[in-house]
């Protein structure tokens, strides 16, 4: 009787532990939360870190992650965001691939020179993962007046490429590696004397601005 009742205790938990558990894991392995998807910064203003997954199966890549910091008001509004747009040939690893990384940043001119586009990139920069240091991140125009410059951005050798073969970068303005990227974002020196016009609304050119400057007559 006893070794029988010993018997039933051993299995019913094996099946337990094989099923439910396993399907979970699975199941949230993207939507995960992190302790750090949402900082809260001054005067109400927080930080907001999301990661989403799509599958591009018309493209080379197999899938696009995008990584994405959202900053709102104390009344809930979206005041800025900055963005990377990673192109995927593994689910395990996005970088080192030599697929083209874009990203774009903007922040309405009400809350300009507080430090807060270099604080959207540090909350970037703490929540990528598996990266190395020489990995390149791209835009694709500059029409920042002198943002990107100050990050520590350069001229893309790749910008004007007109060969058959495809390059990391092609058609895109600037460029920077990933160990400049978090140098200046955990650096002590504040992010906003670059600005130079008050009117514009999104001060920091990208993929995704369609700011232009005004010519002065």
């Amino acid at each position: 009787m006893s070794s029988q009742s010993s018997s039933n205790r051993g299995r019913s938990p094996r099946r337990n532990r094989s099923r439910s558990p396993r399907r979970n894991r699975s199941h949230s392995a993207h939507r995960s939360p992190r302790h750090n998807d949402i900082i809260l910064l001054n005067n109400g203003i927080k930080s907001h870190y999301s990661k989403t997954v799509m599958d591009t199966p018309n493209l080379k890549t197999t899938h696009q992650i995008t990584h994405m910091v959202v900053l709102t008001d104390d009344q809930n509004n979206k005041i800025g965001e900055f963005k990377i747009i990673a192109q995927c040939n593994q689910k395990n690893g996005c970088f080192g691939t030599g697929a083209t990384h874009s990203m774009s940043i903007s922040l309405d001119d009400s809350f300009q020179k507080k430090g807060l586009s270099k604080k959207m990139i540090k909350h970037m920069v703490d929540n990528i993962r598996n990266v190395t240091p020489e990995q390149l991140f791209f835009i694709d125009t500059d029409a920042s007046e002198g943002f990107w410059d100050h990050i520590g951005m350069k001229i893309n050798p790749h910008y004007n490429y007109t060969e058959n073969t495809k390059a990391e970068g092609e058609g895109y303005e600037k460029m920077i590696t990933f160990q400049e990227l978090k140098k200046f974002a955990t650096s002590q020196s504040h992010g906003s004397r670059y600005t130079k016009s008050k009117k514009q609304k999104h001060v920091h050119g990208g993929h995704s601005l369609k700011h232009r400057r005004q010519k002065s007559k």
